[in-house]
């Protein structure tokens, strides 16, 4: 019998938690973004590493999908290799007190 039992994070998790949240429970959806300024993200290709920059509203992306779903729900492909193997990462906004941070 285990002393101590550790609670499984799920597939896409990577330690993704914030209060609030259930553990396993992926916590950004994209109506979060869009709230917190962001307008668009970068996708990756994990295949020949070519990157392209997609805007929520050219991707059609709905406000409760989960962020890192968008991959799978929106079939992105990379145009050079043809591979689905993609990854995408929010462009975050100018934060205050930077330089091109206009209010």
């Amino acid at each position: 019998m285990p002393l101590l039992s550790v609670p499984k994070l799920g597939i896409g998790s990577a330690g993704s938690y914030s209060p609030g949240m259930t553990r396993g429970e992926p916590t950004k959806t994209v109506g979060q973004s869009r709230a917190g300024g962001e307008k668009a993200l970068t996708v990756h290709c994990l295949g020949c590493y070519h990157e392209g920059v997609k805007t929520f509203e050219e991707l059609k992306l709905w406000n409760d999908m989960i962020f890192v779903d968008v991959p799978k729900y929106r079939r992105l492909v990379c145009t050079p290799c043809r591979s689905r193997n993609v990854k995408v990462m929010p462009i975050f906004p100018t934060a205050r007190g930077t330089m091109g941070h206009t209010s």
